[in-house]
């Protein structure tokens, strides 16, 4: 009788004294389903919301699930960031499709992870657990003194493997500093779906075409979620919520800016797929055009005689039907 392929497994780091990472799923089919070749990672308890896909073609993506894109405004649906893989292989028949980084400082004391989860021991004070997705081509073979310890081998259609491999090292605490930096800059935020989620969070790092995920923990690092300031407007800044409600259109776009005798405002949403990169440039742009009253068609007028308009993607416009922002 033919073995069953294995399709999934979980796993969490978990330290001596109980401390532990989040349960993470890696799979290659559903649980009693024929494995693919496409491979898929995330969070257990934020499979509602988004996974990592690893695709045949080599090409990657974090991905929004059906309910979390039900949830988003039209044009902004599509996957949030998409990449090609590297395909050196680093051993024979081996390449890393994705690597994810578990620091021992990071880790915290909840409620025990899943049974079936396997529990992978946490690296000393002071380093971290790295996990390493490596994708094999037919008949290639892994040692598990090779590249690290092999917590699981899950089957593919093509008769390869993934190989989900654990090893040791030393922990930069800058990669987790990096959280500092999102109380001035902006990226883009979920609406979440999950209210049981575990208190962790992910600072996503590019190695060379390698995708990489550091996690910490949001109980020891508070990242500040609302807009506060924008480096290089010249104006107050402040969050969507506070947008007067008597301008229109404010759920598609990506920042409001009211122009008036109090000065300028910019409003922003943080879970508009604007580049927030170049947003400061825009709103700047766009005020120094009130400054010198050269308006367009897309400024409005607010009841107190404040003008406003916005700043959005062409594709939420396009498929929204919005022709002119100001009303």
């Amino acid at each position: 009788m033919p073995e069953t392929p294995r399709t999934v497994v979980r796993f969490a780091v978990v330290a001596p004294d109980g401390r532990r990472s989040s349960e993470w799923r890696v799979w290659t089919g559903g649980e009693g389903r024929p494995p693919k070749n496409d491979v898929y990672l995330a969070p257990a308890k934020s499979i509602k919301e988004f996974k990592i896909s690893l695709h045949r073609d080599n090409m990657a993506q974090y991905g929004l699930s059906d309910s979390m894109r039900a949830r988003i405004r039209p044009g902004d649906r599509h996957a949030p960031l998409r990449w090609e893989m590297d395909t050196t292989e680093i051993t024979p028949g081996w390449r890393c499709g994705y690597l994810l980084r578990f620091p021992e400082q990071e880790h915290e004391q909840l409620a025990p992870c899943s049974d079936d989860a396997i529990k992978v021991p946490a690296a000393p004070l002071g380093g971290e657990v790295s996990i390493a997705i490596l994708i094999g081509t037919p008949n290639a073979t892994l040692k598990s003194d090779s590249l690290g310890e092999i917590i699981a081998l899950l089957d593919r259609e093509d008769g390869g493997k993934v190989a989900v491999v654990a090893f040791r090292g030393t922990f930069d605490p800058a990669l987790v500093a990096e959280l500092e930096l999102q109380e001035s800059q902006f990226g883009w935020a979920l609406p979440s779906l999950v209210t049981d989620r575990e208190p962790f969070g992910w600072v996503v790092h590019n190695h060379g075409g390698t995708r990489s995920s550091t996690e910490f923990s949001s109980l020891k690092h508070a990242v500040q979620q609302k807009v506060v300031s924008l480096a290089g407007f010249n104006g107050d800044v402040g969050s969507i919520e506070e947008c007067p409600s008597a301008i229109d259109h404010r759920h598609a776009a990506c920042a409001v800016l009211v122009c008036g005798s109090g000065g300028h405002r910019l409003y922003v949403d943080p879970r508009g797929r604007c580049s927030h990169e170049h947003l400061a440039n825009d709103a700047s742009t766009l005020a120094d055009s009130y400054d010198r009253g050269e308006l367009d068609e897309h400024w409005g007028t607010m009841p107190d005689g404040s003008l406003h308009t916005m700043i959005s993607t062409q594709r939420v416009v396009e498929e929204m039907g919005i022709s002119r922002w100001g009303r």
